[in-house]
């Protein structure tokens, strides 16, 4: 790896849990022009499938979105992140928006409802079919210790002064003035990473939504990819040591977000 980043945001976000109660809000459509392109999951978009942005929901989770004004709905599932405009609560694929007829006016009021959650991408070939099992290929992370009723916090590792971004306009994060700091950091101890980009725009993205719930623990690992494509990891970290790391994954988990522990160090 390259080169291990720390950042910190300050936003105005709030994280929603996986199985919150019903979500209320504007639904749009992908542009045709992100046809090909890779999602924030590192899925490639395509607009044949039955796929959508959220800005929160872990990758993989199945959810309902259904019309308010004709009670249309269709079953997506949720591997890339958005829409980033203010009222506006999940983008659909484009033949996801026709199944509610929704290509026509772009975009209408909907209520989303999580019909299921996995940890890794499943297959939706139709909203009233039985939805495939995915198959786990997430990296091998030994389990953590049995849990003793103590609880385990993260040990930081030694870091310095913590980098600063400011947005001042409150209404919508993706506008307005930022200060922004990039510390580079020792690459050493655990994290739990939690999305792979290759558009830095979702990137600051990304740590803009962390940061604006409290998160000050954000780092991005910068890696070369082939066909020189540049590869943005984040990652929440640096902790110390991985019984820890493994802890804070399980918290995470609760908040709804999806991960897995990496090293930051040579144990790679």
């Amino acid at each position: 790896m390259r080169y291990l980043i720390q950042f910190s945001f300050m936003l105005l976000f709030t994280i929603q849990a996986a199985f919150a109660q019903a979500e209320y809000g504007m639904a749009s459509i992908y542009s045709d022009q992100y046809q090909g392109s890779k999602t924030a999951s590192g899925e490639t978009y395509d607009m044949s499938l039955l796929t959508a942005a959220h800005k929160t929901l872990p990758f993989g989770t199945v959810v309902r979105v259904t019309r308010l004004d004709n009670r249309e709905s269709v079953a997506v599932r949720i591997n890339d992140r958005g829409p980033f405009v203010k009222g506006r609560i999940i983008d659909l694929s484009k033949n996801a928006a026709k199944r509610i007829n929704l290509t026509d006016i772009g975009t209408v009021k909907v209520k989303v409802e999580v019909i299921r959650s996995d940890e890794e991408p499943a297959t939706i070939a139709e909203p009233t079919k039985e939805i495939p099992k995915p198959v786990n290929t997430k990296p091998v992370v030994k389990p953590a210790p049995k849990n003793t009723g103590k609880v385990v916090k993260p040990k930081p590792a030694p870091s310095t002064s913590v980098p600063t971004v400011i947005n001042t306009n409150n209404d919508d994060p993706q506008y307005g003035l930022f200060k922004i700091q990039v510390l580079q950091i020792k690459e050493e101890g655990y994290g739990v990473q939690i999305g792979r980009y290759t558009e830095y725009d979702n990137v600051l993205r990304q740590i803009g939504m962390l940061q604006n719930n409290w998160f000050k623990n954000i780092l991005i690992h910068i890696e070369p990819a082939p066909d020189d494509v540049t590869v943005y990891k984040v990652i929440l970290g640096p902790i110390q040591d991985l019984q820890s790391a493994q802890a804070y994954k399980k918290s995470l988990k609760k908040k709804g977000l999806d991960g897995f522990v990496v090293p930051l160090g040579d144990e790679k």
